[in-house]
Order: structure tokens, then sequence, then C-alpha cells
């Protein structure tokens, strides 16, 4: 999602909204302050361009879990912000330039979801016995 609220910013024709063309979008306005637009495809793989750039220059063990029904509580079936299609977008762009020797997984569940959270977790755990040193106290 793209943060561009208030409303007001897209009735003064700001150029974030302009530019992106963030009326013509699907947006969901959570409070009076805020406004969240829908990311494109494009966008989406943009971001996995910028991940897979850290991830490859992590130090220490990684590994890559990804949410395949929602990355966040306006995105996921039902809501304003669902869109498959272009978070579909992430996962083939991340492999374009990830480093081979990071896994990786997709996870059939909401990011927020307990399932996902507890999966999250083993996997952390799991990365802290391959390097003790880096464990998070």
């Amino acid at each position: 999602m793209i943060s561009c609220g208030p409303l007001e910013r897209r009735d003064n024709g700001d150029p974030l909204w302009t530019k992106r063309g963030l009326a013509e979008r699907a947006y969901t306005v959570p409070d009076r302050f805020r406004v969240e637009a829908r990311t494109t495809a494009g966008e989406v793989a943009e971001i996995a361009h910028l991940v897979d750039g850290k991830l490859n220059s992590a130090n220490g063990p990684v590994k890559v879990m990804v949410s395949t029904l929602g990355w966040s509580s306006l995105s996921v079936e039902g809501t304003d912000l669902h869109d498959p299609q272009s978070d579909a977008a992430f996962v083939p762009a991340l492999r374009k330039y990830l480093d081979a020797s990071i896994p990786g997984e997709e996870v059939s569940a909401e990011l927020n979801s307990r399932s996902f959270g507890r999966l999250l977790a083993k996997n952390l755990d799991e990365l802290i016995q391959e390097d003790p040193a880096r464990s998070v106290t």
C-alpha cells in the first residue's frame, strides 16, 4: 500500500496523488488522517527488487517467508485493497535477483494470522540455532 492521506491531499492536487494516479486506484480511508492506496503489480515488483537487495547483503542466515493470502488486514479477501494479481507479482520479481542459496517459502496464510506468526517464530528459532551468536535477546 501507499500511505497517501489525508484526503485533502487528493483534493488539493498533491503530486503524490496526481503523478501516481492514486484517485483512480482502489483505496481505503481508515480515519480522517490516513488514506491507503493499493500498489500496482509493477510497484510490487519494484518493492521485491529492493527487498532482495537487502536479503542478498544480509550478514548471517536468511530465509524468506511470503504470505500469499494478504500482507495486511487491509488487503485480505473481502477488503477494499484485496488484489491477489498484484500480490502475485512479488515472488517472481524477488526470485529474479535473489541469491539462489537463500531459501524461501510461500505460505497460504494471511500475514497477520496466528498460523503465519507461529511459522515465522519456528523459522526464526531454526535460524538462531544455525547461528547462535546472532540470537536475539
